[in-house]
């Protein structure tokens, strides 16, 4: 079952319950088919909507932060943080330390001058929302 099809399911679920995040299902439905039609026309791919799905996290991360230190609206704030519980069940399960370490040391085997540029190219080619670059390059320094 592909993410947008996951998100559909949950909100028709929702809306039967009357649960207020049913809007907030419909705007990120609304936000991952525009993609698809704003680029080709068609359909989002699995990769755009995960992409779709990692900037809200990241934005509605950065809402929280400053609800946070504004001390202004608790209501806003546990709202932001179910936003945030919805979208963590669609981001791809992230890397292990050792996972990465696996990465980066058969990709040395295989070329001997490999280079920290080379490295992250192949991570965000193959493991797109799934790493975090600072991670990658502790381990790849320390190896």
């Amino acid at each position: 079952m592909s993410i947008i099809e996951k998100i559909k399911k949950m909100q028709m679920k929702a809306r039967k319950e009357k649960d207020v995040m049913s809007k907030f299902l419909t705007l990120l439905i609304s936000e991952i088919e525009a993609v698809g039609k704003n680029k080709r026309n068609g359909e989002t791919t699995e990769e755009e909507a995960v992409d779709v799905v990692l900037k809200m996290k990241k934005n509605a991360t950065a809402t929280l932060n400053e609800l946070l230190k504004s001390h202004l609206n608790e209501d806003k704030v546990e709202m932001v943080k179910s936003e945030i519980a919805i979208l963590n069940k669609f981001v791809p399960k992230p890397l292990s330390t050792k996972e990465i370490t696996a990465q980066i040391q058969q990709l040395k085997e295989s070329n001997d001058a490999v280079n920290f540029g080379q490295v992250m190219k192949h991570f965000s080619t193959n493991f797109k929302g799934r790493f975090d670059a600072s991670d990658v390059k502790k381990i790849f320094n320390t190896i």
